[in-house]
């Protein structure tokens, strides 16, 4: 009995690991289109109206 709750704990913890790292992907996804359709992060200028950190 103990062996079969640590596998199903063994199993809901990658299962949840995969989970994790999928939304990670998809973000990563959106903004590699946020970066490529941007047409300021294209170019590297800044919007007007928009004062720098620096």
């Amino acid at each position: 009995m103990p062996d079969t709750i640590g596998m199903v704990g063994l199993f809901v913890a990658i299962g949840g690991q995969y989970l994790v790292l999928f939304q990670l992907y998809r973000m990563m996804n959106r903004l590699d289109i946020e970066l490529a359709t941007c047409p300021y992060h294209r170019s590297g200028q800044r919007p007007p109206g928009v004062v720098s950190d620096e």
